[in-house]
């Protein structure tokens, strides 16, 4: 913030360029007393407070402060008052609506005018910047939490490699707590020389935007060695992160099935089996001779896959291309068997092909070794048992059913691979066991009972039943037992199906079935199933949003309760529903229940499959309070709106009066020094005159803009106003004529206001002439008075309303009324729906803003056809009655001889003012600035009578400038001017006790009126 003690621009009216500085500030200002009560605030703070500036004043700001905070607060307050501590600190704000925002206030000391120390706070709303750091900190715990569920190591490092964070995994890895490494180097930990040497840190690949991965061997404190397999990133912001895989067991395991690998490779060449290997990169091969041999080649045959392609049999070459992609592509053993055609006999042969794949460190397959063997003899012998054997094997072995061979003994001889699958048991473990061994052991007697009888009684005892059995792991499963004995022989083949799936699988569908009930009925939304034209179901939440028994609805429609006016679209979705086509999944509309009652509710269906039919799964919820809050809502914010519209609007009508009102104060001073010096007779004077009307037209233009802008001058008195409306009939009644008729309905007992009286003319005057207006012909007009008592309810429609008592006074003429688009703009400065030269659109925004400058409401009703109604609510006065006296008519310009010292800074109403006064006999002191002034008194010999007197100007202002002459002339009067008035002689337009003032634009006979009024203070 720049520092504006000294402005490069000299403003000329500072107290109205700092005050419009504070107003649009984009902070939010308030300004506090000794007790805590707010005397002004900034735009920014009002809309903070969703309140107005009015509304905040004198308002104490304990009540805003949230009663955790309130403590901290008072005491700060407290030394701020004291000893003149300023303070900073956050704290909650709370709304009347009881919404709370986090704020950030900062103060300072300060002072209002008459030495009473304030403070002036600023108020930052950090609502979102607490959001955004609960939001970080909880984002911080969940990945706390997933780092230390995540089952393999992980580890956070910096750009220069040492350790940062790691998670539970990680220092279960190494053996180590957390605070054993973290903060070390990456190099500290206890890796071996060897996988150290074998894979270093390559931080350059890591720079380069590579994820490294290696191997390393992590020596734990308790002796033991694990491998680990390390994925490592560097992150956009220079740090890195590694993820351990603990491979321990996987490269046991490779290890184990290498030195097999090398136990079988020498096997074969013991046994003649040839071996090869290929260089994937450049497609060249070696074999051994036994190769050689087996293909019918010597070394002289090209060593290239392609010459390797053309031995291989025509039908078994796309099969051995096949499979070679599927060895490359999932990273297996090649163990395949082919057919090939020897190239010196041309003789067709089988081979077994067993190959292995290397990789480089890219994980790219370079090379594959491994061994041919020549198994045209065993295919042979295979061919021919397989033709023995075929059905056999193709009924045991490759069912999906688990089957068992028994002998008599009940041992296992035989079975299957899916018996094994079934069991987790091998080949070994079942043949040591009996085939009751495997059941659980309530089913074992039932079990060795059936086995007797199929051998004592052929024929006799069950073929099949359900046992059970248990796994290796355990795991106890059902299955469906058949058993046979094979004719013949003592042996019997056994089928069991495994159950267990469907058994669960029922015991789940009545589980689910129990709690998808006991959800549905306890849900809040109304839960129904409906097929075809039906209710197949519907929860207990549906009977209370319809009003309708469970049976009742069994036998109803769903759109037999659906509003009318959505009844088609209902009908016609539910049917699109139902047989498969795209419809909205949720959806608004209006249900009459049962009692007749109308609500809304929201809609979301889907289309399933129940009982193997097609089914609408429906969920309804009444949403009827929730539509009116939004209408509720809508109709605030459309309020709130206009009142913004119009403060806007009010802003810019008094600053253009303002400015205005000093260039009439010209016309009509120099248009009255003409006319005093014209002949009456002269046809220049009549010029005059008709200048004069229309500088005093324009002057009232401003001064209603001064009215609805709320800067005109009111003294306020307090009133009846049945009284005030009384003496006012008969001029209302010759303004509106004869042909409509003037219905004065006023309320016994009415409270009093506190107003001043010209408004209430205002107010009468333009609400009857905007009902005359509307009325064509004959018509009637009435006004009425009552108390009211608005509670907070009538608040809940009507935007910036405060509960409280008030005093009704309501216009209403039966005239041609209007629409809503002209209702929302009727107290906007120069609308009118008049034709041209009939009004200037000023009448209802003077009558607004004289409302509003009395902190009071007005409300609009009207119909096309039906007329209009205006009520306005003014506060109830609680106070002395006054009778308000009218001024008489003065008929002649008083003149005087006194000594006036005038002080103007705007130089032509300095001139003007001057010449008016000494034609009116008075002795004229001038100064341009109140500095010229007060050297002016200083230096002035005789007496000074009156100090007539701007209200804002530069240096100082009017009334610092009274104080200051004051001291040097005690007895000296003041009259202040201005084309509004400043907080300097008046609150919110209300002039302060004792201080007399003439509002620009002014003619000579006002001045001259004002002058002796002052001089003498005579109110008559």
């Amino acid at each position: 913030m720049g520092d504006f003690s000294v402005p490069l621009i000299k403003p000329r009216e500072p107290a109205a360029y700092y005050k419009k500085l504070f107003d649009l500030a984009p902070l939010g200002y308030v300004t506090i007393n000794n007790k805590g009560l707010i005397l002004d605030a900034n735009l920014e703070a009002a809309r903070m407070f969703e309140k107005t500036k009015n509304d905040l004043f004198k308002q104490p700001v304990n009540r805003f402060i949230f009663k955790d905070d309130l403590e901290s607060y008072q005491a700060h307050q407290n030394r701020f008052f004291q000893d003149n501590t300023a303070f900073n600190m956050e704290l909650r704000i709370i709304k009347d609506n009881g919404a709370m925002f986090w704020t950030r206030i900062s103060t300072a000391i300060g002072s209002d005018g008459s030495g009473e120390r304030i403070c002036l706070m600023s108020l930052s709303d950090i609502s979102d910047i607490k959001n955004d750091i609960r939001s970080l900190n909880d984002a911080v715990d969940r990945y706390r939490v997933l780092m230390d569920l995540a089952v393999d190591g992980i580890l956070l490092g910096n750009h220069e490699g040492y350790i940062t964070e790691a998670n539970a995994c990680m220092c279960n890895l190494i053996g180590l707590p957390r605070e054993k490494f973290v903060g070390k180097h990456i190099r500290e930990l206890s890796f071996t020389p060897e996988s150290m040497a074998k894979a270093p840190f390559r931080f350059d690949l890591l720079l380069a935007g590579e994820t490294v991965v290696s191997e390393r061997v992590i020596s734990r404190p308790d002796g033991a060695e694990i491998t680990v397999e390390v994925r490592t990133k560097m992150m956009p912001d220079g740090t890195y992160q590694s993820i351990y895989h603990d491979i321990s067991h996987r490269k046991k395991t490779e290890e184990a099935l290498k030195e097999n690998e090398l136990f079988l490779l020498q096997s074969q060449r013991a046994a003649h089996i040839g071996s090869y290997a290929t260089d994937l990169k450049t497609r060249v091969w070696k074999a051994s001779s036994e190769t050689h041999n087996i293909f019918g080649i010597d070394d002289n045959y090209p060593h290239t896959l392609d010459a390797w392609a053309d031995l291989i049999h025509p039908e078994s070459r796309d099969d051995l291309v096949r499979y070679h992609h599927e060895v490359e592509s999932e990273r297996k053993r090649f163990d395949f068997e082919y057919r090939i055609i020897k190239h010196n006999t041309g003789e067709v042969r089988w081979v077994h092909g067993l190959g292995e794949l290397e990789y480089d460190h890219l994980s790219n397959p370079i090379r594959m070794t491994g061994t041919i063997q020549d198994i045209t003899e065993r295919k042979k012998a295979e061919d021919s048992l397989r033709e023995n054997e075929e059905t056999y094997r193709t009924i045991f072995e490759n069912t999906g059913t688990s089957m068992l061979l028994i002998e008599n003994d009940m041992t296992i001889s035989k079975a299957n691979n899916q018996f094994i699958r079934n069991t987790g048991m091998s080949q070994n473990d079942i043949g040591i066991k009996k085939w009751t061994d495997l059941a659980h052991p309530d089913d074992r007697e039932l079990m060795s009972k059936q086995h007797t009888l199929r051998r004592t009684s052929p024929g006799s005892g069950l073929s099949a039943y359900e046992v059970r059995y248990v796994t290796l792991q355990g795991e106890l499963h059902y299955a469906l037992l058949n058993i046979q004995l094979i004719p013949g022989t003592q042996r019997s083949v056994a089928s069991l199906i495994d159950i267990t799936r469907r058994r669960e699988a029922e015991k789940k569908l009545k589980a689910s079935e129990e709690k998808f009930r006991n959800l549905a009925e306890s849900s809040p939304l109304a839960i129904m199933l409906h097929q075809g034209d039906n209710w197949i179901y519907a929860n207990h939440s549906a009977t209370v949003i319809s009003g309708y028994t469970e049976e009742e609805l069994y036998n109803l429609h769903f759109w037999d309760f659906v509003h009318p006016d959505y009844k088609d679209l209902i009908i016609q979705t539910g049917r699109n529903r139902q047989v498969g086509k795209d419809v909205p999944k949720a959806y608004e509309f209006k249900i009459i229940t049962k009692n007749g009652e109308e609500k809304w509710v929201s809609l979301t269906g889907s289309r399933i499959q129940y009982e193997d039919k097609p089914t609408a799964l429906i969920a309804v919820i009444d949403i009827s309070e929730r539509k009116r809050s939004e209408e509720e809502k809508s109709v605030l914010e459309k309020q709130l709106q206009q009142a913004q519209k119009m403060e806007s609007i009010g802003r810019l009508a008094g600053g253009v009066a303002h400015d205005f009102n000093n260039m009439l104060g010209v016309i009509i001073g120099h248009t009255d020094l003409a006319l005093m010096q014209s002949d009456p007779t002269h046809r220049l004077h009549s010029n005059l005159t008709e200048i004069r009307k229309a500088a005093e037209r324009s002057a009232d233009l401003t001064r209603q803009l001064l009215a609805f802008a709320r800067k005109q001058t009111i003294s306020p008195k307090i009133l009846d106003l049945n009284e005030t409306v009384s003496g006012m009939l008969n001029m209302l009644c010759r303004l509106i004529g004869e042909d409509i008729h003037l219905l004065w309905e006023p309320s016994p007992a009415l409270w009093e206001v506190k107003m001043d009286p010209s408004q209430i003319d205002q107010i009468l005057v333009n609400l009857c002439i905007n009902g005359r207006d509307a009325i064509d012909g004959v018509g009637k007009m009435t006004i009425e008075t009552g108390n009211s008592v608005l509670d907070e309810s009538y608040g809940t429609t009507h935007a910036g309303f405060t509960p409280g008592e008030y005093v009704r006074i309501s216009v209403s003429d039966n005239g041609c009324g209007m629409d809503r688009e002209t209702l929302s703009q009727i107290f906007e400065p120069f609308f009118t729906t008049k034709g041209v030269n009939k009004g200037t659109g000023l009448g209802l925004a003077t009558v607004y803003g004289a409302v509003k400058q009395n902190n009071g409401y007005i409300n609009a009703y009207s119909e096309p056809g039906h007329g209009s109604t205006f009520t306005i609510y003014l506060p109830r006065h609680k106070g002395k009655f006054e009778h308000v006296r009218k001024k008489g008519v003065v008929e002649t310009v008083p003149v005087g001889h006194e000594t006036i010292l005038l002080v103007e800074d705007e130089p032509a109403i300095l001139e003007v003012t001057t010449m008016i006064l000494e034609i009116q006999g008075y002795k004229v002191l001038t100064a341009g600035t109140p500095g010229e002034a007060i050297d002016l008194a200083k230096t002035y010999s005789g007496m000074i009578h009156l100090l007539l007197t701007d209200v804002v100007m530069p240096e100082m202002n009017g009334r610092e400038l009274a104080k200051n002459l004051l001291s040097m002339y005690p007895d000296l009067k003041r009259l202040f001017m201005s084309g509004y008035t400043a907080n300097v002689i008046a609150h919110h337009g209300v002039l302060d006790e004792g201080v007399h003032f003439i509002q620009k634009p002014f003619s000579s006979k006002e001045l001259s009126e004002k002058i002796r009024e002052a001089l003498f203070d005579d109110p008559a």
